[in-house]
C-alpha cells in the first residue's frame, strides 16, 4: 500500500472518529438525565460537572483552532455554502479595547446637543430627554444597573420581560 492510500485510509478513520463522537454527543444531555435522576451521590455528579467544565474549556480551545485551520484553508473567499443547508462567512472586525467612555460620552453628548436645535431657525428640536433616548443609538445598553436603579426608585422589572429566576453554578478547578 502507498503511503497516498494509507493517508486517505487514516483520513477516513478520523472523518468515522469524529461522526462518532458527534453522535455521541448528541446523546450526551440524555446520558446525563438519566444518571441526574439515578441515586447515584452529589458528590459524584459534582465530580462529573467538573470535568464537563474542563471539556468545555477544552473545546471551545480546540473550536477555535479548527476555526482557524477552515479560516485559512478559505483563502479569499468570504463564504462557503454547504450543502447540509448551512454556511461559514468570514467577516472582519477591529479589536477595540480600552475605550476611554467618558471622554467619548462627552463628545456624543456635544454632538447631540448641536443636532437638537435647528441651525437655520434657531428652533429646539430635541429636548434633553430627547437626546437621552437618542443616544442608545449610538450606545448600545447589553445591560441595566439594576442596584443603580433601584437607588433612583425606578423597578428594572416594569422596562423589561422577566425570565424565569435562575441560579447558577460556579465552577472552580481544584489542583
Amino acid at each position: 500500500m502507498n503511503s497516498e492510500n494509507t493517508n486517505n485510509a487514516t483520513i477516513v478513520n478520523e472523518l468515522d472518529f469524529l461522526n462518532k463522537f458527534i453522535s455521541d454527543l448528541e446523546n450526551l444531555d440524555a446520558v446525563l438525565t438519566r444518571i441526574s435522576e439515578s441515586k447515584i451521590e452529589t458528590v459524584t455528579l459534582a465530580e462529573l460537572l467538573l470535568k464537563l467544565n474542563k471539556m468545555k474549556r477544552d473545546f471551545s480551545v480546540i473550536y477555535d483552532s479548527f476555526s482557524q485551520k477552515v479560516m485559512d484553508s478559505m483563502g479569499d473567499v468570504s463564504m462557503i455554502e454547504i450543502p447540509s443547508g448551512g454556511s461559514i462567512e468570514k467577516k472582519g472586525a477591529t479589536e477595540r479595547k480600552k475605550w476611554r467612555h467618558p471622554e467619548l460620552a462627552q463628545r456624543v453628548a456635544e454632538r447631540l446637543s448641536e443636532m437638537s436645535v435647528d441651525m437655520d431657525t434657531g428652533e429646539v428640536i430635541m429636548d434633553a430627554q430627547g437626546m437621552i433616548v437618542k443616544l442608545l443609538d449610538y450606545a448600545a445598553v447589553s445591560y441595566w444597573r439594576v442596584g443603580k436603579l433601584g437607588e433612583i426608585g425606578i423597578n428594572p422589572d416594569s422596562y423589561c420581560e422577566q425570565g424565569d429566576y435562575k441560579t447558577n453554578l460556579i465552577v472552580k478547578a481544584g489542583n
